[in-house]
C-alpha cells in the first residue's frame, strides 16, 4: 500500500521548521566558522580547502575573462599545457560558487557559504525523504540529521574535500525518484531529471558510488514491486522526461572526459594508495579519535587511533556510523522487515557498501590480515578496480556515504517504531529531542573547527598591476601545502603560475619545476627564468622547505638581480626584468 501524501502546505511548513533548526545547529556544529566568515576557511593544515576555493575563481576567470573552457588549465603548471576535462564534468560544484563570485561575493565567503548551506540542505532533503517514507514528522526531523552530520562527512570538510561534502543531492535524488513512483507526472519527471543531473555533476565518486547504482537498484525495486504500475504510461513518461533532461545536461559535460580518458590522455590522474584509503573492518563501530567516548577512555582512544589513522587513511577511513544510528537501524530492520518491503533493499545496500568500503584487502584492528601462506585476503572491491574509470578511484572508504544514507533510512523506520509506542505528541517530541541530541553528540569529534587563513600578502595587488605577460614561480616548488597558497595568491595577482595542483600534478611539471630550481641553485644562472617567461620569483617563508632550496635561490637572485622588490614575514619577491613574455597571454584587464 502506498502511504497518503503529506499536503503541500504541510510540507512547506515542515521544510521551514527543519531549515530553521538546521541553520542553528549547523552554526553551533561548525563553530567558530561563522565568526571568521570572510577571513578563514575550514581545514586542517594540509587540507585541500584553498585549492577548491580557487576552482570557483578559475571558472569565473576562465569563462568571463579569458573566454575559454575552465578545463584548459592555462594558468596552472606553466609552461606546460594541461587539459583537465574532469573539472567541467563536475560542473555543479564549481558553477554555483562561480555565480556568487561573479556577482561580487568574496572567494572565502563563497566557499564557506556552500559548505554551510550543504549541511542545511542535506538535513532538509533527508528529512523530506524520511517524511515521504515514514509519514512521521518527528522521525523525519531527527533521522535527517544522521546523514547531515555523520563523522566521515565532516572529516572530508576538514580535509578540504569540497565535492565530497556536497551531499544534498543524495536525498534529493531518492526523494524525487520516490515521488515519481508514488504519483508519476510530467512535472515530477522534470524535477527528477534535474535531481539526476545534479547527482551526476557534483563529482565522479558520488556518481559511481551512489547515484548510478542506487538509481538502478531503485528502478529494479519498483519494477519487481509493481510491474503494472512501473510499465504504466504515466510512469514511463515521467522516467522518459527525467532521463531525457539528465542526458541533455550531463552528456555534453561528461563527454570530453570520457573521450580524453579513452584516448589514454588522463593516465597522470591515476594514483595509488588504495589500501590506505580503505576502511578498517572495525571502523564502522569504533568512535574516531576526538569523540567523547575516546576522550573518556584512554585504551579506547589508542585502539581507535590504530584503526582510523592507519597510514594516510585519516582523511578517508574514519567511517564510524554512530552507535545510536546502528541501534535505531537494527530496530528498524527487526521490527519492520516484514511490513515494509524496502527495508530489505536498504539493508542490502548498507551491507554491500560497508563491505566494499573495506577496499581490496582485509584490514582488521589496524593490521593487514594475511592467510597462513602470507597471502592477502582479497575482498569484493578488488574486482571493482578492474572496471573502467573506477580504477581512477583510490578511495573505497567513500562508499561509506552510501552506507550512511541507507542506515539513515533504516534508522528512520526504527525511530518511528519507538516513537509510536507513545501516543501523546509531547512525549514523542521529548523523546525525539533526546535522540537528536544523542545523534549530534555521537557525530562530533571536533568541538572547535580548525581554520585556514585566506589572507593574501598586499604585494600581490602590486603584481596584478604589471601588464607584462609573465608567469610567477613560487618556492618551495612541489610542496603539497604550498601549492594551495600559490593558487590562492593567484586569485589576486592573476598571472599564470608554475605551481598549482588540480587533484593530481603531471609528472612532467614536477620534473620541470625541479629542473628550474636546480639550474638556479647549481649554475647560478637566471636564464632558466627568462626563457620560461617567469617575471617574478616569490619565496614563501611559512611553507616548509625540506630541501633548503629557498635560501640557495635567494642567494642566487641577490647576486644576479640585486635586492628583492618586496619582503615581509610571509614572502620575499624578486622581479625578473628581462623575462620573455608568454605568447597568446590574455591578462586580466587592469
Amino acid at each position: 500500500m502506498l502511504m497518503a501524501e503529506v499536503s503541500q502546505t504541510s510540507r512547506w511548513k515542515f521544510a521551514l521548521f527543519v531549515g530553521a533548526i538546521a541553520v542553528v545547529v549547523t552554526a553551533v556544529f561548525t563553530y567558530p566558522l561563522i565568526f571568521n566568515w570572510q577571513t578563514h576557511v575550514p581545514g586542517f593544515k594540509f587540507a585541500d580547502s584553498l585549492e577548491h576555493a580557487w576552482f570557483a575563481w578559475w571558472f569565473d576567470y576562465a569563462i568571463f575573462t579569458l573566454h575559454q573552457s575552465p578545463a584548459e588549465l592555462t594558468y596552472l603548471f606553466h609552461p606546460i599545457y594541461v587539459e583537465h576535462p574532469l573539472l567541467t564534468a563536475m560542473a555543479w560544484s564549481r558553477f554555483i560558487p562561480m555565480i556568487a563570485i561573479h556577482f561580487g561575493s568574496s572567494l572565502t565567503a563563497t566557499y564557506n557559504a556552500h559548505i554551510f548551506i550543504s549541511y542545511v540542505l542535506t538535513w532538509l532533503f533527508s528529512s523530506l525523504l524520511i517524511l515521504e517514507l515514514t509519514d512521521h514528522k518527528a522521525t523525519a526531523v531527527v533521522t535527517g540529521a544522521i546523514f547531515a552530520f555523520f563523522p566521515n562527512r565532516t572529516m572530508h570538510v576538514l580535509y578540504g574535500h569540497y565535492t565530497q561534502q556536497i551531499t544534498y543531492q543524495y536525498p534529493l535524488l531518492v526523494w524525487s525518484l520516490w515521488r515519481v513512483w508514488k504519483r508519476p507526472s510530467w512535472q515530477r519527471g522534470i524535477w527528477l531529471g534535474l535531481a539526476l543531473s545534479l547527482a551526476a555533476t557534483v563529482d565522479l565518486m558520488p556518481l559511481a558510488y551512489f547515484a548510478a547504482p542506487v538509481t538502478l537498484l531503485l528502478l529494479l525495486y519498483f519494477f519487481f514491486s509493481n510491474r503494472q504500475h512501473f510499465l504504466s504510461r504515466p510512469m514511463l513518461t515521467s522516467l522518459g522526461i527525467a532521463f531525457g533532461i539528465a542526458a541533455l545536461i550531463v552528456i555534453p559535460l561528461v563527454w570530453p572526459l570520457l573521450n580524453t580518458a579513452t584516448q589514454g590522455d588522463l593516465t597522470w590522474y591515476q594514483s595509488g594508495g588504495i589500501a590506505e584509503f580503505s576502511a578498517d573492518a572495525l571502523a564502522l563501530f569504533v568512535p574516531p579519535p576526538g569523540h567523547i567516548l575516546t576522550r573518556i577512555s584512554a585504551p579506547l582512544h589508542t585502539f581507535s587511533d590504530n584503526i582510523h589513522n592507519w597510514g594516510y587513511s585519516a582523511s578517508e577511513a574514519q567511517v564510524y556510523a554512530g552507535w545510536i544510528t546502528l541501534i535505531l537501524a537494527g530496530i528498524g530492520v527487526w521490527h519492520e522487515r516484514n511490513r515494509i518491503p524496502s527495508v530489505a533493499l536498504w539493508l542490502l545496500v548498507a551491507m554491500a557498501t560497508a563491505i566494499l568500503a573495506l577496499g581490496p584487502i582485509l584490514r582488521l584492528g589496524g593490521q593487514i590480515q594475511l592467510l597462513a601462506d602470507e597471502r592477502y585476503i582479497f575482498l569484493p572491491y578488488f574486482l571493482a578496480t578492474k572496471i573502467p574509470f573506477l580504477e581512477w578511484g583510490r578511495t573505497p572508504a567513500r562508499l561509506h556515504f552510501t552506507t550512511m544514507f541507507s542506515l539513515m533510512i533504516l534508522a528512520g523506520y526504527g525511530l518511528r517504531y519507538l516513537l509510536l509506542k507513545w501516543k501523546r505528541p509531547f512525549i514523542q517530541a521529548g523523546v525525539a529531542t533526546i535522540v537528536l541530541t544523542l545523534i549530534l553528540i555521537d557525530s562530533t569529534f571536533q568541538t572547535s573547527w580548525p581554520l585556514l587563513s585566506t589572507e593574501v600578502p598586499a604585494y600581490m595587488s602590486e603584481i596584478a598591476k604589471d601588464s607584462r605577460s609573465v608567469a610567477i614561480l613560487d618556492m618551495p616548488v612541489n610542496n603539497y601545502r604550498g601549492e594551495k597558497y600559490y593558487m590562492l595568491y593567484q586569485t589576486v595577482h592573476q598571472h599564470p603560475i608554475v605551481g598549482g595542483h588540480a587533484y593530481r600534478t603531471p609528472q612532467e611539471i614536477v620534473d620541470l619545476r625541479q629542473e628550474i630550481v636546480t639550474n638556479l641553485t647549481t649554475q647560478e644562472d637566471i636564464s632558466t627564468l627568462t626563457q620560461n617567461n617567469i617575471g617574478y620569483v616569490v619565496l614563501h617563508h611559512t611553507i616548509e622547505d625540506e630541501e633548503g632550496t629557498v635560501s640557495s635561490v635567494s642567494l642566487t637572485l641577490n647576486n644576479q638581480i640585486g635586492q628583492p622588490v618586496y619582503q615581509d614575514e610571509l614572502i620575499t619577491v624578486f622581479l625578473i626584468p628581462d623575462a620573455e613574455e608568454i605568447a597568446h597571454f590574455q591578462p586580466h584587464p587592469k
